[in-house]
């Protein structure tokens, strides 16, 4: 590892040992400052040990996947719905934008109930009472607010979330531009 970077870790270990300690004062828990004060170090540690790898350079560049896009195309294909998101709306009227929305947003919505079952992540109404248990995923509940000490957490729902149950998304087909969301169109006349 070149010195500069040897460097730039050791002041960000310092920034953040210093942010950790002022967020303790704040109210956050001891031990939970020690357990990341640790982690970062081990973290800082361990990849000062390890030799820098010279990157890999390919002849081929580097694509990205279509499989993202998929549901995004069909919601084109359906409602035109990238139309819709791509246009600067700020020249038209509030009733144009309204009568366009409207009509785009219906069939956007039928799409999206044909190929993609949702079902929400937390299956309450907003504002109700509700309790995060232990071992809860952080990649499906957001805790906003005053948070502090161990799960279970009881607060009042802001949002259920939403979550895939299942989809009958149609495959990405071989040779077709899987990143190619609308195809251009070209009259000749």
């Amino acid at each position: 590892m070149e010195m500069w970077q040897t460097l730039a870790l050791v002041l960000l270990g310092i920034v953040a040992a210093k942010l950790l300690v002022l967020l303790a004062l704040g109210g956050f828990q001891p031990q939970r400052l020690v357990q990341a004060i640790r982690g970062f170090f081990e973290i800082l540690m361990h990849r000062s040990s390890v030799p820098a790898e010279s990157p890999k350079k390919s002849d081929a560049p580097q694509t990205l996947s279509p499989e993202p896009f998929r549901l995004l195309k069909l919601l084109q294909r359906e409602s035109r719905l990238l139309d819709l998101l791509m246009e600067d709306l700020s020249t038209f009227d509030d009733a144009t934008i309204g009568s366009s929305v409207r009509s785009v947003h219906a069939k956007a919505r039928k799409a999206l109930l044909e190929y993609v079952e949702l079902e929400p992540v937390i299956p309450a109404t907003e504002g109700s009472s509700t309790t995060v248990q232990p071992g809860f995923d952080p990649a499906a509940i957001r805790l906003i607010g005053a948070v502090s000490g161990q799960p279970p957490f009881q607060g009042q729902l802001g949002h259920p979330g939403w979550k895939v149950k299942s989809h009958k998304i149609p495959a990405a087909q071989p040779g077709v531009g899987g990143l190619v969301l609308e195809q251009a169109e070209v009259e000749i006349s």
